[in-house]
């Protein structure tokens, strides 16, 4: 197995199927082991495209309120990002926000009319956030029923019913858009394209996952806050934590599962942003010829894989 980066001062870390299961808590353990490295002084990063309520609630709110200065949470694929004053209260202003970089033309109310177009062209039942064993039980596992979050910098839709829609002829008739497709995002992807370009807003519809898509701010990924947080790599300070500063590539580390450079991996973006030296750890299974030229992406080679991977590694220290 992989062992354990002894040097390890800043962690930046994926929240869905790496620290805890999609919609789902994080185990005990795996908030014991978390406390632990913020006893020990690292600073943990966590970097998701779910909400700030998604993450906090089955995250961080989890954490002894002692130990979340050493905390950062970056929400909607790095769009903003918020720290913890050293009693563990949520710091009001976003350290990071891609609303103060300015130079965007984003407006809720035309992104709200473009996604009611889509959610009628398409036939859409939108339904609230929810474990998905309970949202697949509800639906009748209809695949035009989908979960849906506004998370004001992002809206995401997830088709948590399958992606296989070769029985179902879509109720969509529009010029240029395939009925009878495998995957139904890519169709509503192309027509919400079209309708983003026509609205003239600064937004990108993408795949994410393994069933979402995220409408988000072009050029938010989630090497942006990372970029503009870590000077180079060299740097790192903030209002609610002490001065950091690395000397060695080792000093920082990435965990993720989500790296393919086939399947679109929101995780590269975070390798991209820290020296090519620094060690990302994938705890999910791809093929070597997957893996990006620039990073040094490992894959976790113990028994286990995901956040049961992660904790097996976190159990080797």
């Amino acid at each position: 197995m992989h062992t354990w980066n002894d040097k390890v001062k800043l962690i930046i870390s994926d929240v869905d199927d790496t620290i805890a299961p999609v919609y789902k808590n994080a185990s005990n353990e795996m908030i014991r082991e978390i406390e632990k490295l913020l006893s020990e002084e690292k600073v943990i990063f966590f970097l998701s495209g779910q909400s700030y309520t998604n993450v906090y609630g089955r995250v961080v709110e989890h954490i002894d309120q002692k130990l979340r200065q050493r905390v950062l949470l970056g929400v909607c694929n790095g769009a903003e990002v918020f720290g913890y004053d050293n009693d563990g209260n949520k710091i009001t202003d976003p350290v990071f926000s891609v609303e103060k970089l300015g130079n965007m033309n984003f407006d809720t109310v035309r992104l709200e009319r473009v996604i009611d177009t889509i959610l009628k062209e398409f036939s859409l039942v939108p339904y609230p956030v929810m474990e998905i064993e309970k949202f697949k039980e509800i639906t009748n596992s209809n695949p035009l029923y989908i979960m849906m979050e506004n998370r004001r910098l992002q809206i995401t839709f997830d088709f948590i019913n399958g992606l296989n829609f070769c029985d179902y002829d879509l109720p969509v008739n529009i010029p240029g858009i395939l009925k009878n497709v495998q995957d139904i995002r890519v169709p509503v992807i192309k027509r919400a394209k079209q309708l983003l370009e026509q609205e003239g807003l600064d937004v990108e519809p993408y795949m994410a996952g393994t069933f979402a898509i995220d409408f988000n701010i072009k050029g938010v990924n989630k090497s942006l806050p990372i970029e503009n947080l870590i000077s180079s790599g060299k740097a790192f300070c903030l209002d609610s934590c002490s001065k950091i500063t690395f000397s060695d590539p080792d000093e920082i580390e990435i965990w993720g599962d989500s790296f393919s450079t086939l399947k679109n991996g929101a995780d590269v973006f975070m390798s991209n942003a820290v020296p090519m030296e620094c060690r990302t750890i994938s705890f999910r299974d791809f093929a070597h010829d997957e893996i990006p030229g620039n990073c040094n992406i490992v894959i976790w080679n113990g028994n286990y894989r995901l956040y049961d991977g992660l904790l097996e590694y976190l159990n080797s220290r």
